[in-house]
């Protein structure tokens, strides 16, 4: 089902929403694709799971697993999970203000990218996503006035520069000491620059590796706008761990 030669388009993410996750791949055949659903679905969810990590995903999923269903329309399989609850961002201190810090309540999202470790420099995408609710103030938001990341105080000396998509030098400064609170400000990035082409934000220390500067698992950021009462936050896993063989043999 998942040998070479019988997937004609790789599994490539179609969609993703803070409602569904979309991921599709085109096969020889649809009897072909409708059995590869079929073992997926009775036998290793996990592997879809797998595949969030794997696409950098899983900020989508809020915390909830959901149910799998399965379209095997024009030969492609299409994994659809939905929330089995309502999207709700785990409950978090940071950033250290009253906002509304769900994910998704503006239409801006804040993701890890890439490393580069012989350069110690560390990248984010910041990218335009669908708003919960377009029509609420938040939703309404159309740009960006700073993102705050949850960075260990202890590596303050250690940041060497930070740049955009163009290598552009930001600004940035630092909250009171302990609120391990790191700010790049100000931005003034537009929805519509950022739907046209999503930014960066690539962070170079002198030494210290990614797990050293992000307070706990992952990477907290906070998108702002320029009231300062929206501040959709999220959680970044740093780098997904998936098996080589993940998606090349099964019974």
């Amino acid at each position: 089902m998942f040998e070479e030669g019988l997937i004609l388009e790789p599994f490539l993410c179609a969609q993703a929403t803070p409602n569904f996750v979309q991921v599709c791949a085109t096969y020889v055949n649809a009897e072909v694709a409708q059995e590869a659903a079929d073992y997926i679905s009775d036998n290793d969810f996990s592997l879809v799971e797998q595949m969030w990590d794997y696409m950098r995903l899983r900020r989508y999923l809020c915390g909830g697993r959901g149910s799998l269903q399965f379209s095997s329309e024009s030969d492609c399989i299409n994994p659809l999970l939905y929330n089995s609850r309502a999207c709700a961002l785990e409950q978090t201190p940071f950033p250290f203000c009253v906002c509304d810090k769900a994910l998704a309540s503006m239409p801006f999202g804040i993701d890890y990218y890439f490393t580069q470790p012989a350069n110690n420099k560390f990248c984010f995408t910041v990218l335009a996503v669908a708003a919960n609710d377009p029509s609420s103030t938040c939703g309404k938001v159309t740009t960006i006035r700073k993102i705050e990341f949850n960075i260990q105080d202890t590596v303050r000396r250690q940041i060497r520069s930070v740049v955009d998509a163009t290598g552009k030098a930001l600004r940035t400064s630092w909250a009171a000491v302990g609120d391990n609170t790191f700010k790049v400000t100000p931005l003034s990035w537009t929805l519509p620059q950022i739907t046209a082409s999503p930014q960066q934000i690539c962070i170079t220390t002198t030494g210290a590796a990614l797990p050293d500067l992000c307070v706990g698992g992952g990477c907290t950021a906070a998108i702002f706008d320029d009231t300062q009462k929206c501040c959709p936050t999220s959680t970044s896993q740093l780098e997904p761990e998936v098996p080589e063989d993940a998606f090349v043999t099964f019974p």
